[in-house]
């Protein structure tokens, strides 16, 4: 999903989050030219969703880790 024009989401609903999520958001990036991605979870063990964030800067991706957001 592209959130104006800027951010492309991934959401999920899964037990496990697998590697291949983040795979697909920085394919997403590269053929979109696009600079960020969120890929989201929203079933996990402490029930908050679960947030990973992608971004490409001059050709270049980097991955922060998932980090639950909410109390």
């Amino acid at each position: 999903m592209l959130v104006d024009d800027c951010v492309i989401m991934a959401v999920k609903a899964v037990e496990k989050a697998v590697p291949m999520f983040g795979a697909q958001a920085l394919r997403y990036l590269r053929l979109t030219g696009h600079r960020l991605a969120l890929v989201i979870n929203f079933i996990t063990v402490h029930g908050r969703p679960d947030v990973s964030r992608l971004w490409g800067i001059l050709g270049y991706f980097f991955h922060s880790p998932g980090v639950a957001v909410g109390d």
